[in-house]
């Protein structure tokens, strides 16, 4: 029985968005049997990580793998950080880190399975280096400065990927990033931008839902994966008119089951917190449906509404009991 690697990278600060992101995939798993959990440690001291499998294993079981992979750091000393933090870049070593598997899952700690991982074996194709989400930010001078060309219909985001780790033993995939990154220091987006060079002409586009940025999410959303590139459901109250969304609910929800905590709390916001955003988001919502009402106005503000979904909408995004 094949077993589908879901790797995520972390350290303390993306612990517990990682550990809502792992639990999401198990629980939408439609057999998870077949599920393999690769966390790559970033720098989790051992009373972190005993806690985080201690909590895993008595919400979600032990029918599924859970594997620890502690990460030389110091590795990566040389490249810049990205938000402070150099995890990313042990994202180019998965195809050494796990050397018996042809590809596998690589997923931040800021997305969320809101479908069976398992269908993206039928998604991947080993014709392609890598897979990913199409980036919407596709203006990035910098190619054409260094004599690059730049992709717009290929160009993916490297925050929720399908990686052909075969292609990069055979073609030394690894090896050529860090070079590039080596050479460009000063790369927009690190290795993001090394990952699309060195797989330039075996780059494919996943569907629209898998990786789906949660910022152009509305109501035709189709589940499979949620992108949080912007949205931080764990510090609520940050991102705009209307906080709490759509997405922000479903994370909570999904939060829950995988913490038997409180649905409305998390350790970077409160209860108090949740339900503030949450009254302020009901009055704006009331306002707006009000002043759609009004002659000359009806409709004028109906997109301000198009995150904010009903229960029934929702529960197409949640585990099925």
């Amino acid at each position: 029985m094949k077993c589908l690697h879901i790797v995520y990278a972390t350290d303390s600060r993306y612990l517990f968005p990682t550990l809502v992101a792992a639990a999401s995939a198990v629980l939408h798993a439609s057999d998870r049997r077949r599920i393999a959990i690769d966390i790559l440690d970033c720098g989790l001291s051992e009373t972190e990580w005993a806690s985080f499998v201690e909590g895993f294993r008595r919400q979600l079981g032990t029918d599924f793998a859970l594997t620890r992979h502690l990460i030389d750091m110091q590795a990566y000393d040389e490249f810049k950080a990205w938000h402070t933090s150099r995890g990313i870049y042990a994202r180019l070593d998965i195809p050494q880190i796990l050397p018996n598997e042809d590809w596998c899952v690589y997923a931040d700690g800021d997305t969320l399975f809101t479908s069976d991982p398992l269908a993206l074996a039928e998604v991947f194709d080993p014709t392609y280096a890598i897979m990913g989400h199409l980036d919407d930010n596709v203006d990035i001078p910098w190619y054409g400065e260094h004599g690059f060309r730049l992709h717009p219909e290929t160009q993916i985001c490297a925050g929720f990927i399908l990686l052909n780790l075969d292609w990069f033993r055979r073609n030394d995939g690894t090896r050529k990033c860090f070079e590039l990154l080596s050479h460009y220091p000063d790369m927009p987006y690190n290795d993001q931008d090394a990952l699309n060079i060195v797989c330039e002409g075996k780059i494919g586009v996943l569907p629209d839902n898998w990786g789906k940025f949660t910022y152009n999410t509305n109501r035709e959303t189709v589940p499979g994966c949620f992108h949080y590139v912007s949205d931080r459901p764990w510090e609520l109250g940050t991102n705009g008119f209307l906080p709490l969304r759509g997405t922000d609910v479903i994370w909570y929800r999904i939060k829950a089951l995988a913490t038997g905590a409180d649905a409305h709390s998390c350790p970077t916001t409160t209860k108090v917190r949740y339900f503030h955003v949450w009254a302020k988001t009901a009055f704006v919502k009331t306002v707006v449906i009000l002043l759609n009402a009004l002659p000359g106005l009806r409709g004028r503000f109906s997109h301000n509404l198009r995150r904010t979904w009903s229960d029934a909408f929702i529960s197409r995004f949640l585990p099925r009991s």
